[in-house]
């Protein structure tokens, strides 16, 4: 269980940073 949370956690963080990114690029 424990394991599947760690990996939405990193799913998240990566979604995250191409959402600043994309949001950065159009600023």
């Amino acid at each position: 269980e424990q394991v599947m949370i760690e990996y939405v956690f990193v799913i998240l963080t990566k979604w995250g940073n191409s959402y600043t990114n994309a949001k950065n690029l159009y600023d």
